[in-house]
This record gives C-alpha cells, structure tokens and sequence, in this order.
C-alpha cells in the first residue's frame, strides 16, 4: 500500500504544494475581511465560523495550525485513493500523464486491467459555517 500511496502522493505533489504555498495569503486575507466586516460595517454575522474563532490563536498560530491540518489532510487523500484502489486489487498504477488540476470540476479516467478508475477534483462547501474547499473523489468500477 505505501508504493501506490506514494505514487498518489507524487501525482498530487504540484498541486498540494501550490496550495500550501498559497495558504498564508488566503488566511491573512480572510482575517482581515472578516475584521473589516465586523469593525466597520458593523456586521455580526460569521463567514465561516471556525475560522473565525481560530483567529484568537494569532495569525502566525493559525497559519501554522492550517498548515499542519492541510498536510494531514492531503496524506488522508492519497491513503483513502490507495484503500479504494487495493480493495479492488489494483497494487500499481500510472499516473505519469494525468495531471492534477483544481477547479472546474476537474476529471480523469484511467484503465488499470479491467478497471475503470475515476478520479474527480470538484467544489464543495462555500455556504453558511462550511468554507469553499476542494474535495477529491474517487471511483473504481469494473469495465463491462
């Protein structure tokens, strides 16, 4: 399971980077929209929440606390594609040539013997206490 895990781990490599790399502008832009949203319009409603909360913990202590839980999460990913993929006795893949891509629900298919592997970057959240994220999605059928 480690090989395939770090197979998937490589074909998300780019793309995990660039959002982590991406993570501490995202934060400091939302604090500070929130606090403006609260200071100066006088606006009591909450944008996502947790977050909110999580910004007493300071803007260094909270870019390093998401930074960590973001990591974790893209480690939870590629183990939960490789569960799916060795429940199906798929012990190798290629993903040489399918590029990761975020937005525009983005998706790939790929053939491994008689398997159809589907992997989908799609949107979800972005309403009331849950904020924008990317989820990934991933399916394996047999081919007919």
């Amino acid at each position: 399971m480690e090989q395939l895990t770090n197979k998937i781990k490589q074909a998300f490599s780019s793309v995990d980077a660039e959002s982590l790399k991406k993570l501490p502008s995202l934060i400091r832009e939302e604090r500070e929209f929130l606090k403006d949203a609260i200071n100066n319009k006088g606006e009591t409603w909450r944008r996502c929440g947790t977050f909110y909360e999580e910004m007493a913990w300071g803007e260094t202590n909270q870019i390093t606390r998401a930074y960590n839980n973001l990591s974790k999460t893209h480690e939870a990913r590629n183990e939960r594609i490789a569960k799916k993929l060795i429940d199906k006795n798929v012990t190798d893949i290629n993903l040489s040539s399918s590029d990761i891509i975020w937005g525009n629900n983005f998706e790939t298919t790929w053939n491994v013997d008689n398997l159809s592997i589907t992997l989908q970057v799609v949107w979800a959240g972005g309403y009331n206490i849950q904020c924008l994220h990317p989820r990934v999605l991933c399916n394996v059928r047999e081919c007919k």
